[in-house]
């Protein structure tokens, strides 16, 4: 029951994200300085609200301000903020049953049997890091190839 509570929790803090990222400020940044700005100002704030909410620098550039791109497009995308919310909704239910946050809920997780080199550790780590990189790289090009197409965010969503 905790588990199950736990994880209906992560729907309205997400929410609350996205209202307070992809709504009314990217929208009005978007409309006054355009989508690249929006994007990286919104990333650069979203991961700034991770670190003051306990995050290292280091994990909130490479998580929310990486996913960041990835929610941006999605609003600008869709015209609202329920596609982000989706994707930021699955993507934190999927990343504890995976293994990612944790071992309490995983379907599996990635264990080194004892005097595993650190080399191995490390590789780990750093596959972990091209990962998010391409993610990054994804929300870029994604972003460029909409606005590429002439696409304005303000066409297609206003708050």
């Amino acid at each position: 029951m905790a588990t199950a509570l736990g994880f209906i929790a992560i729907f309205p803090l997400a929410l609350m994200e996205e209202l307070a990222f992809r709504s009314y400020t990217f929208v009005t940044l978007n409309k006054k300085y355009g989508t690249w700005i929006a994007q990286l100002v919104v990333a650069i704030a979203y991961a700034g609200y991770h670190i003051i909410t306990g995050w290292t620098v280091f994990s909130a550039f490479t998580g929310p301000f990486v996913w960041a791109f990835i929610f941006g497009l999605a609003a600008a995308r869709s015209g609202g903020i329920a596609f982000p919310l989706g994707i930021h909704f699955a993507l934190n239910i999927l990343q504890p049953l995976t293994g990612m946050k944790g071992e309490e809920y995983s379907f599996w997780s990635l264990k080194y049997a004892e005097g595993t080199p650190a080399a191995v550790i490390n590789h780990t780590d750093t596959v972990g890091i091209c990962i998010q990189a391409a993610i990054l790289i994804l929300g870029l090009l994604l972003t460029a190839i909409y606005m590429g197409k002439g696409k304005q965010l303000e066409e297609s969503y206003s708050v």
